[in-house]
């Protein structure tokens, strides 16, 4: 017996992200013959999409079902109350009656929402930066940093200073990166993380972007090296993709390759 791929062919017209997309409008009917062919191949296809299909396809239907016996009982119910409102004024059960289906119909809508949510990926972790690890002096936004246990969180828009002899280890989910002495760096930013470096010396490891005076660095799952001094901006590359941006316009950099970006020379007086 053939046994099925886990995951669609990737020639496929359709991604798993536009399939899962798909599923709420078909629930609701809303697909043409073509759109419902191309998600009923690719969940054929996918046994992850298949199984957030039935899922979603089960809870509605769950959510909208009712029987004709009971809808007939409820249509007697309403027109019982109506009359019994028109002669002598709204019940308390009448008046419950009607928050609990205000309640039931916002909740189809809540539902949805939570369900596309975990479909797509969107329930991450909130993004941060904190300080794991400081050696010697280290400052963050001019007070000094003391690590007894738990990591301390860097807002954006906050500078870390280092002293001479010291260093700090800053940490995101994308990113890991050692302060070295006598650097002063600023968060701009912890999703995407980006930070603007004024001058020291910065190891990196994942994901990250720097903005200095001389250029902008993109660095993408790269590892190496990055220094600002009088001498101007130093790469050091040692893998992942490194692209930088300055007056020449933008160039990729290679590993095992230093760049540097000579800082502009003043004309003396």
């Amino acid at each position: 017996m053939t046994r099925k791929p886990a995951h669609p062919d990737p020639d496929s017209a359709l991604s798993c992200e536009q399939a899962r997309g798909r599923t709420h409008d078909f629930a609701l009917g809303e697909l043409g013959p073509l759109e419902v062919r191309e998600l009923r191949q690719h969940i054929l296809e996918c046994r992850p999409c298949r199984d957030a299909y039935k899922e979603a396809i089960e809870t509605t239907a769950a959510l909208a079902h009712v029987s004709k016996e009971g809808r007939e009982q409820e249509e007697a119910e309403r027109f019982k109350r109506r009359v019994h409102a028109e002669r002598f004024g709204p019940t308390r059960e009448i008046v419950k009656h009607r928050r609990y289906y205000r309640l039931r119909i916002a909740l189809i809508p809540a539902f949805f929402i939570i369900l596309m949510i975990n479909m797509t990926g969107l329930g991450e972790p909130p993004a941060r930066v904190d300080i794991v690890h400081t050696e010697g002096t280290v400052k963050l936004a001019k007070q000094q940093v003391v690590i007894l246990g738990d990591p301390l969180l860097v807002l954006p828009g906050r500078w870390v200073h280092t002293k001479a002899s010291s260093s700090a280890s800053l940490e995101s989910l994308s990113v890991r990166v050692e302060v070295g002495a006598r650097t002063d760096v600023l968060l701009e930013s912890a999703r995407p993380v980006r930070m603007r470096l004024r001058g020291g010396l910065l190891d990196v490891d994942g994901d990250l972007v720097i903005y200095s005076v001389l250029g902008i660095l993109n660095v993408t799952q790269g590892k190496g090296r990055v220094t600002l001094d009088n001498d101007g901006l130093l790469i050091e590359v040692e893998s992942g993709e490194w692209k930088l941006l300055d007056r020449s316009g933008e160039n990729l950099l290679a590993p095992g390759q230093p760049h540097l970006v000579a800082a502009p020379v003043l004309a003396a007086k």
